[in-house]
């Protein structure tokens, strides 16, 4: 992309204008990356014409019958220390572009890893596992509670089973057990009905949904356990890229202790080393060397697929809790009776869509554009 592209789709679409504001900083930083590839191929272009303008001005000279024999010997000593010149800049374009899509690789990996550390909050937290367990279990709401009291209390001692603490724990024997006392306790017939038809919305929901809350409450702690495998491997990832510049220290750490300028000169001192290698003609050192830089290249790419896989598999997943959540049957009945619980995860599970669809998904890490930032040719 030119700059006068670039600028003109800034003019026209200004950053952040189709994406939510989680999205600018990623937006910005491809938007620049492009910038700066563009700024080094034409500072590298400058550099060349005028380097092939003083060549060609130079031969012309040594040419020139004119000129005394020394001066015109100068020229083409002079001409020849150019040709190596230009040779030399060919080099150092190559090794630029190579510096710089490393570092950007680490950027984009340090980005990634944000997203990854904010995934697992998502998951872990707290409040959405204990909404999901307190909507599940009708021992949770004090109006199941006080009305599974006042049977057993107004039930003749004679009469009565005591429920023993494992069973009464247990959703299904609990809900079954005061319902019989409902039905046949000793208590006035008005009073028992009155107060059944009180907590009735509340036990159709909780019998309804209960299998399916299930179903939530245990896929996102699957997906919390994949997020900290990706974790995982987002570890390795650094350890593997910053492998070829004698990095030694893990990403935990780097990121913790503000740790990128000592990377960063690891990074400058290896591809000088790699530079003068290949100046020097030590082809076999350069070759491998730069097979090492591009390998590091491959590895990122592939787990950049590998994290935009899990965001997309975790927002089908959320579209699933969306739909559970959402198709209660007798939702429009009992919606007033419903605890608060239900609609705070309702809104909680659609807040996490807009997530995955914005914060945690990276759109400029998908299709061929990256390939070519990364590559140098279109994907």
């Amino acid at each position: 992309m030119s700059l006068f592209i670039l600028a003109l789709y800034t003019a026209i679409v200004p950053v952040g204008a189709l994406s939510p504001p989680e999205n600018r900083k990623e937006e910005e930083f491809f938007l620049n990356m492009h910038a700066e590839i563009d700024k080094l191929y034409r500072d590298h272009e400058t550099a060349l014409r005028l380097l092939n303008k003083n060549k060609e001005s130079f031969l012309e000279e040594s040419r020139d019958s004119q000129n005394d024999l020394m001066y015109r010997f100068d020229c083409l000593l002079r001409y020849t220390q150019l040709e190596r010149t230009i040779e030399e800049r060919q080099v150092l374009l190559e090794y630029e572009l190579a510096a710089f899509r490393y570092l950007k690789g680490v950027e984009i990996i340090k980005m990634i890893y944000e997203k990854i550390l904010s995934l697992d909050h998502h998951f872990t937290s707290l409040s959405g596992f204990k909404n999901i367990v307190t909507l599940s279990n009708p021992n949770s709401f004090p109006e199941f509670v006080k009305f599974k009291e006042d049977l057993l209390r107004n039930t003749k001692a004679r009469n009565r089973v005591n429920l023993p603490q494992l069973l009464d724990n247990n959703t299904m024997f609990s809900m079954g057990y005061t319902l019989i006392y409902s039905l046949f306790g000793t208590s006035k017939h008005e009073i028992r009905t009155n107060r059944l038809e009180e907590i009735s919305c509340l036990l159709d929901f909780t019998l309804s949904m209960q299998s399916d809350l299930k179903i939530i409450y245990y896929e996102t702690d699957y997906l919390a356990i994949q997020n900290k495998n990706l974790m995982n491997s987002c570890y390795k990832l650094f350890d593997d890229y910053t492998q070829a510049i004698l990095y030694t220290y893990g990403l935990k750490y780097c990121r913790e202790h503000d740790n990128w300028q000592e990377l960063e000169q690891k990074l400058n001192a290896s591809i000088e080393i790699l530079r003068n290698e290949k100046i020097n003609k030590k082809e076999s050192q350069y070759a491998d060397k730069l097979i090492e830089l591009k390998f590091s290249i491959d590895l990122l790419m592939n787990f950049i697929s590998k994290y935009s896989g899990f965001v997309d598999q975790a927002k089908l997943y959320y579209d699933k809790f969306l739909r559970i959540i959402s198709n209660y049957n007798n939702k429009e009945i009992c919606l007033p009776e419903l605890p608060a619980e239900y609609e705070s995860l309702e809104e909680e599970i659609r807040f996490s869509i807009e997530k995955f669809e914005s914060a945690y998904n990276i759109t400029e890490l998908r299709g061929s554009k990256l390939r070519e930032l990364m590559y140098g040719t279109p994907g």
